[in-house]
């Protein structure tokens, strides 16, 4: 008898271990996640809540409405469906969200089916790229500007590397 009391509450003990371990990974992870059932947010950490502006356990029971650009809805839905049904989608893709307050944001979303509470559920690691998507537009800007300060020149311009002429726009030629 008290060999078995012994044994559950190491049991509980390791349980309790276990259950912290996994809070600490899942809070303090940059990412954010979500669990969603029936196209609704079941669970989702920290960094999830963030990313969109919202407060804590707010958006739970919301579905992906509530995060997605109008425009990205009918594509993100699809797929979903899609998925739930082991249709082959993609489990990495990008597209357009909204914070809480409206503001437009670019996120990268990586989705897994998985059970959660016994149910078909989606599993989603989002992780927030404006910024880089952003960056990306300034490059493409500068090379188009270049592009065109180059080829529309009235002054001839070459671009040579180790003695041999690489690029020459048409005043040069």
């Amino acid at each position: 008898m008290k060999q078995d009391m012994v044994r559950r509450l190491q049991a509980e003990e390791t349980l309790r271990q276990s259950e912290k371990k996994f809070r600490n990974l899942s809070e303090e992870i940059a990412e954010g996640v979500t669990v969603m059932i029936e196209g609704r947010h079941c669970w989702l950490n920290k960094a999830f809540a963030e990313i969109f502006d919202y407060e804590g356990d707010e958006i739970l029971g919301k579905g992906f409405d509530s995060v997605a650009d109008p425009e990205a809805l009918p594509k993100l839905a699809k797929r979903q469906k899609d998925r739930l049904e082991g249709k082959p989608v993609p489990d990495r893709y990008e597209f357009v969200a909204r914070r809480k307050n409206g503001q437009q944001i670019y996120v990268e979303v990586a989705e897994k089916e998985i059970d959660f509470e016994n149910k078909p559920a989606i599993q989603a690691i989002v992780r927030d790229i404006t910024e880089r998507k952003q960056a990306e537009a300034k490059i493409r800007e500068s090379e188009t500007r270049y592009r065109n300060l180059f080829e529309y020149s009235l002054e001839g311009i070459g671009i040579s590397r180790e003695d041999r002429i690489i690029g020459a726009n048409q005043a040069l030629l």
